[in-house]
């Protein structure tokens, strides 16, 4: 495949279309280098990620420093492309030594990018602080891990080189085995990071129980048995039937949005302490 081209901008005179310095000793040109850097500093600027463009722009000066049927160079050309599938080869850049701080910097805005688009498309959108420059060590990325012939979703590090997610399987398996779907549930959680070595007393720490309807739920976290009693007792003395009435509902948007998380899987409602 060829290298991605990207249009130079008419202004831009052959003398400053030179040397910005990218992996392995690769040349960006300069208007490129300054263009990502306009880009990035926009986004700062503004509280937001990069585009589609201009992650697409990154791509297309990564690629100058990877082999040319790279997917991060068939991503700057066609724009198609999911974190999964580029990971591997910015990642590589990433985390080699003789990667300078600049491209280190394209990469921690790409990667975020990436990350967003991942996350947002299965409900978890980001929520860095867009007023900062990214650092992928400090960003969940939201996958699936194959935990003992079992598909779970969960978040890892985005800097995690994916033979290091591998090892993370392998290291989750005796604990969903010992937890079964609860744990499974709890990995899910949008703010739990799977490589945490607090992982297991993470779980422990806020896993309130598991229930077969919303409803046994609430008995077993509120008052709610006590609170119909009264409110049997007051109708009873009321003499009105339906006077007054219990809304489930209700209690149970307000326990969602102060007291806890509720994962549904394997047929039960997985209960975690907020």
């Amino acid at each position: 495949m060829e290298r991605p081209f990207i249009a130079q901008p008419s202004e831009t005179s052959p003398d400053e279309a030179a040397d910005a310095t990218t992996p392995n000793g690769q040349i960006a040109p300069m208007w490129l280098s300054q263009r990502i850097d306009h880009a990035t500093t926009e986004a700062l600027t503004r509280h937001r990620e990069i585009s589609h463009e201009e992650a697409r722009d990154i791509a297309g000066a990564l690629a100058i420093g990877l082999p040319e049927d790279s997917r991060v160079a068939e991503f700057a050309v066609s724009g198609i492309g999911v974190n999964e599938s580029l990971r591997d080869e910015y990642l590589s850049l990433y985390h080699d030594p003789a990667t300078n701080h600049d491209v280190r910097r394209w990469i921690n805005w790409l990667g975020s990018w990436l990350v967003s688009e991942d996350n947002t498309a299965v409900g978890y959108p980001s929520e860095r602080e867009l007023g900062r420059p990214p650092d992928l060590h400090d960003l969940l990325w939201t996958t699936t891990l194959n935990v003992d012939q079992t598909i779970v979703q969960a978040n890892v590090r985005a800097d995690l080189p994916t033979e290091q997610i591998h090892q993370l399987e392998n290291s989750l398996t005796p604990l969903l085995m010992e937890h079964g779907d609860a744990f499974a549930a709890y990995l899910s959680l949008a703010d739990v990071d799977a490589g945490s070595p607090d992982c297991h007393a993470g779980f422990d720490s806020v896993y309130e129980g598991s229930f077969t309807t919303k409803e046994e739920a609430m008995h077993a976290l509120t008052e709610l048995t006590d609170w119909e009693s009264e409110l049997r007792r007051l109708v009873q003395r009321s003499g009105v039937d339906g006077l007054v009435t219990m809304n489930y509902d209700v209690l149970w948007d307000y326990l969602e949005l102060f007291a806890c998380d509720a994962v549904a899987l394997g047929g039960r409602l997985h209960i975690f302490a907020k």
